[in-house]
């Protein structure tokens, strides 16, 4: 590869890796995907260091190992997104995987919930077999449609959520208002047969 064949693949590259860790630093709210940066620093490094050869070989050496970490950090950040994603869609599940409301909220929740075990058994497949998972590269490359996959169904858990939680506390009060008219109208029942009986045994 010529060297300015390698500068624009290692600048394409630095574009997608900023791009990457700026959306996945908004869709988790978590801030700085550390193991991301810290890949691009490292490459930084390289870079400076490649500069400052004389030796052309020296200086193709160190820019292929600057485009290697580049790599790097697009496949940690992709992984913190997957990992994020799995998460979501395990907590989501914990909180209004058996509310009455959901199906009423997300009408193709269940479709939702099969797209997301598809997603995770693909993936789960790739990491698993040794043929497909030999490098980060192709592992990642392979995993890029479920994450896309995870991401839209995630989406669609996270504009729910708000308007299931609303739900779901509406329905609590109503049930503390039923459990309190509930109790009310056993206090009154047996107030009213304590009162008959007094009665009864004066009338008596």
């Amino acid at each position: 590869m010529s060297d300015n064949l390698a500068y624009q693949e290692l600048l394409a590259l630095f574009e997608t890796s900023e791009a990457k860790i700026k959306t996945t630093e908004t869709i988790t709210g978590e801030g700085l995907v550390v193991p991301s940066i810290n890949e691009l620093r490292y490459a930084g490094h390289h870079i400076v260091r490649g500069l400052l050869q004389d030796d052309p070989t020296l200086l193709e050496q160190e820019i292929k190992r600057a485009t290697d970490h580049v790599k790097r950090s697009i496949y940690d950040t992709d992984e913190v997104l997957l990992l994020y994603y799995l998460s979501q869609a395990i907590e989501f599940k914990k909180l209004y995987g058996n509310n009455g409301f959901t199906t009423e909220v997300i009408p193709d929740y269940v479709k939702h919930l099969v797209d997301l075990d598809a997603a995770n058994q693909n993936i789960q497949t790739l990491r698993n077999d040794k043929t497909k998972y030999q490098t980060r590269e192709a592992f990642y490359t392979q995993c890029e449609p479920h994450i896309q996959q995870l991401d839209k169904v995630i989406s669609i858990f996270e504009q729910a959520a708000p308007m299931l939680a609303q739900k779901q506390q509406e329905k609590e009060k109503d049930d503390q208002k039923n459990s309190r008219r509930f109790w009310t109208g056993i206090t009154v029942s047996v107030a009213a047969i304590l009162i008959a009986i007094v009665f009864g045994v004066f009338t008596i």
